[in-house]
């Protein structure tokens, strides 16, 4: 008998038989064929077609008599086209970024950063750690702009060094309006480079100026920290181009059960005197204030005592 579930669903979907052939890219008869008794199109068309029909290819044909090795020579096939869609995914995700990095680099206007938090705080455990940003970035000379560019990932530039767990567990974008509400922004990513994860923020609509909130967390960031009682961030105002920078503040904190923590600028900068505060849980909070920064790159080391469980 012809293959009547076939043939059923091909009128469900109000499809012809050259319809179908020239959506499948082959010969009409050949769509004439698999609807003959005991035909079987071969896997690739199984699956095309059955996406067309909008059915699971159980529900077209009667698979159970495929053999064994058959059924492995399926399978086979099958991970190979899945290998090969996501080969074209990546090349296609990597023209995508490198079309959106030529539009960050051609299409820059001069921007100037009013004021930059930067809030890192260190988890008594991996999952804790957390970094919050804040931006409140104006146009230069009343232009408009569209996008932001952000850097996600640690200050330090060897990601793999610094995060022992490489997964970036959390990445909320708002935009902050004058009345406080926040308007969530979705990120376009456009990759790694120079150790860091980048997206760009796009708005809604353009604005000579705009605040920004930006909370991710890189899973185990500060594992050294926590292993070995030292490390080091630092941070790099070259990564954007057109940005005059204002005021700009680090926060460090610190969780109760990391004793006497110190936290220094580390050479060539000089040394920057922070505003040291412990509240009533004991955790103890570093900031550095940077009114105008002359340099364009900042470091600092960390250091603490012991780590209670």
């Amino acid at each position: 008998m012809a293959n009547q579930r076939l043939r059923e669903a091909i009128v469900a979907a109000g499809l012809t038989h050259a319809e179908i052939a020239k959506r499948l890219r082959v010969d009409v008869k050949t769509v004439d064929r698999w609807i003959s008794p005991g035909r079987l199109p071969r896997r690739e068309y199984r699956r095309k077609l059955a996406e067309l029909l909008d059915r699971g290819e159980e529900a077209l044909w009667d698979l159970s008599s495929i053999s064994g090795s058959g059924r492995l020579s399926a399978l086979e096939s099958e991970l190979a086209e899945a290998r090969r869609r996501l080969e074209d995914a990546e090349r296609e995700r990597l023209r995508y970024a490198a079309a959106l990095w030529r539009v960050v680099e051609h299409g820059a206007i001069p921007l100037h950063v009013s004021s930059h938090t930067i809030q890192y705080d260190i988890g008594d455990v991996p999952e804790r750690d957390c970094t919050l940003e804040r931006w409140l970035v104006e146009s230069v000379d009343g232009q408009t702009f569209l996008w932001w560019l952000i850097a996600i990932g640690p200050s330090g530039e060897l990601v793999p060094y610094k995060a022992t767990i490489q997964q970036l567990e959390r990445l909320e974008a708002y935009q902050v309006l004058d009345g406080g509400e926040r308007r969530r922004l979705h990120p376009l990513y456009l990759g790694q480079r120079s150790g860091k994860m980048w997206a760009m923020l796009l708005f809604d609509r353009e604005l000579p100026r705009v605040s920004i909130e930006v909370t991710w967390s890189w899973v185990g960031v500060w594992n050294m920290l926590r292993s070995t009682h030292r490390d080091e961030t630092s941070l790099d105002l070259d990564h954007l181009e057109n940005v005059d920078w204002g005021s700009i503040a680090v926060i460090f904190r610190f969780p109760p059960g990391m004793r006497d923590p110190e936290v220094r600028t580390s050479p060539p900068v000089p040394a920057l005197q922070p505003t040291v505060v412990e509240d009533d849980d004991g955790r103890v909070t570093y900031t550095f204030h940077l009114d105008r920064p002359g340099h364009r790159a900042y470091s600092w080391e960390l250091q603490i005592q012991s780590l209670d469980p």
